[in-house]
């Protein structure tokens, strides 16, 4: 659960981040599912929607059902080292990089990029440990980033955990070490799937 921090405020009633994805929340299907969630989110958001069960299925290697009920050995976590393949077998290019981004790789991915045609794009955190083959920890996906009128920089977080019923703001600079699942220790930037991918 990603608590709010006091002080970042969320935009005006209707309003919108400064910069921002079309980027919805959506909640994970199994406890573990958090990269999952994240990868059906993004595929959503560039109209390439696939269910959580169809892509944890070839990871878990069980039949996906329609109710998407949780399947004897299939709640499993995923990798931390293998995150890059799992967005490149669903036709996303990610860029990975070790512990947390700066602010300028946030905006930059959140602003759409009018010249080439591409839209803003999500940027992928991993909350833990972080080595190489670890599963415990959390992903979740910041969506929104915006620099307060008291100075101020906060990200809008979707988080597939179902305690979390929406868009949480995060003060970006306590983002780092602040939340519950632990620190930010990986992070995938270039999430934007390409029509034919």
């Amino acid at each position: 659960m990603l608590e709010d921090i006091k002080g970042v405020p969320l935009p005006l009633q209707g309003g919108t981040w400064e910069a921002s994805t079309n980027v919805k929340r959506e909640e994970q299907r199994g406890n573990r599912w958090c990269w999952a969630a994240c990868v059906a989110m993004v595929l959503k958001a560039f109209g390439n929607p696939k269910r959580q069960c169809t892509i944890a299925k070839a990871v878990c290697e069980v039949p996906c059902n329609l109710e998407e009920v949780i399947m004897d050995g299939c709640d499993e976590g995923y990798e931390v080292d293998k995150i890059k393949a799992l967005w490149e077998k669903h036709g996303v290019l990610a860029k990975p990089h070790l512990g947390a981004v700066g602010w300028d790789v946030i905006e930059q991915e959140l602003k759409p990029k009018k010249d080439k045609g591409e839209p803003s794009r999500p940027v992928e955190i991993f909350l833990g440990i972080g080595d190489a083959g670890s599963k415990d920890g959390h992903l979740v996906l910041i969506v929104g980033a915006e620099m307060t009128a008291s100075g101020k920089r906060a990200v809008s977080i979707a988080d597939p955990v179902s305690i979390n019923s929406g868009l949480a703001p995060a003060d970006f600079d306590l983002l780092e070490a602040h939340l519950q699942y632990g620190k930010w220790s990986r992070t995938w930037t270039n999430l934007f799937w390409k029509k034919g991918s």
